[in-house]
């Protein structure tokens, strides 16, 4: 699609894409360096302590410019093109890009309205797991975020877990997924539903029983953010999501005695407030805020130029009800499949029965192989 959109000559929001790409570099550059002290439970002694950082310097630098960065600035890129189309909440993603925008009325209403859904998430949490238990579903509701302690700045943890999902979901999920389905089912509530479904499910790394009640419970929270996002712009599903991750993360932290840790994890919590000052310290001075026609677009966001007709190539045909069921069998079996498909567990792998004298014989041979001295031993 970016090849298409190049070739067609039509302007790319690339500073706006970059800006953000740099934001989502920037925090997991941070909260690797962060985690530096927990590196060592991946050190192998056999190796030089220099070369050991330097490969985990390498690899922090590769993974941040690469999967965070490149990646996600070709999707901020195809999502703001497609954002074009259908405003959500009349605010382009390109504005996201512009400093001026966080001065604006439209920021501060996405902002409250973002931390608002966020706190009925969390009571939703609460009340659908309450009523599932009855049912004999189950889910362990202890977050097991706790090696952050041990890190240099803890309050960088509920940052990661908050920002990163939060501008990467929105935009993929309320971004391109939903504008992609709105254009084929032609209603938004549809695709709406159908991208949250995609949103939902997907998230099936938790430990839940039944395997799908981590889908059930987040069907309506990807409803709600299509609303808020629909209503007020990305940015209130970004911020949404922001808070309601990043509190979750925090909890940890809340529960300690040190107030330096309670206090820095409150603060990272409700870290999309602090986007609220700039606004505040404008209405102070000024006794008003600027509109959002105010603000001036990020470099190459300008309003696409009329678009002229080409002779076409071939001839466009769409998909007939036969193609539409065939794809959906695809599909349907490359679910399941991902349902049936059990590899080999790991816990299996891992038993290694030995009695004791073996246990000290295969001890002695490696340290041997070391060339430790067993003498006292």
């Amino acid at each position: 699609m970016l090849i298409m959109l190049v070739v067609r000559r039509q302007p790319l929001a690339w500073r706006f894409a970059l800006r953000v790409a740099m934001v989502l570099v920037g925090v997991y550059l941070i909260t690797e360096l962060n985690f530096i002290p927990l590196w060592w439970m991946q050190y192998d002694s056999s190796r030089a302590e220099p070369i050991f950082l330097l490969g985990q310097l390498l690899r922090a630098v590769l993974t941040a410019l690469l999967s965070e960065g490149l990646v996600w600035f070709l999707f901020l890129l195809v999502a703001e093109r497609l954002s074009q189309a259908q405003l959500l909440g009349g605010v382009r993603f390109a504005y996201l890009g512009s400093p001026r925008i966080w001065l604006t009325n439209s920021a501060v209403q996405a902002i409250l309205a973002g931390i608002g859904v966020a706190g009925l998430h969390l009571a939703y949490l609460c009340l659908f797991y309450q009523v599932s238990f009855r049912f004999g579903a189950w889910t362990p509701l202890d977050v097991p975020f706790t090696n952050g302690v041990v890190t240099p700045l803890p309050f960088v943890e509920p940052l990661f877990y908050g920002a990163l999902p939060a501008i990467q979901e929105e935009i993929f999920y309320r971004g391109i997924a939903l504008y992609l389905l709105w254009r084929v089912l032609r209603q938004f509530w549809l695709a709406a539903l159908w991208s949250s479904a995609l949103w939902a499910f997907l998230h099936r790394g938790y430990p839940t029983e039944p395997f799908y009640m981590r889908g059930l419970e987040l069907l309506p929270v990807g409803l709600l953010f299509c609303w808020i996002a629909r209503r007020y712009g990305i940015l209130a599903s970004i911020s949404a999501h922001y808070t309601y991750n990043a509190l979750l993360t925090a909890v940890v932290y809340l529960q300690m005695d040190a107030p330096y840790l309670r206090f820095s994890a409150l603060i990272s919590a409700l870290g999309v407030t602090l986007l609220l000052l700039p606004a505040l310290w404008v209405a102070r001075r000024h006794r008003q805020r600027p509109s959002l026609e105010t603000v001036e677009l990020p470099a190459g966001a300008a309003a696409p130029a009329p678009m002229v007709q080409e002779q076409a190539v071939a001839p466009y045909r769409l998909l007939r009800p036969a193609d539409w069921i065939v794809l959906a069998v695809v599909l349907g079996v490359m679910m399941i499949s991902t349902l049936v498909y059990q590899p080999d567990q790991p816990d299996e792998r891992r038993k290694l029965q030995v009695n004791r004298q073996e246990a000290i014989q295969s001890g002695c041979r490696v340290a041997c192989c070391k060339g430790t001295s067993l003498r006292g031993g």
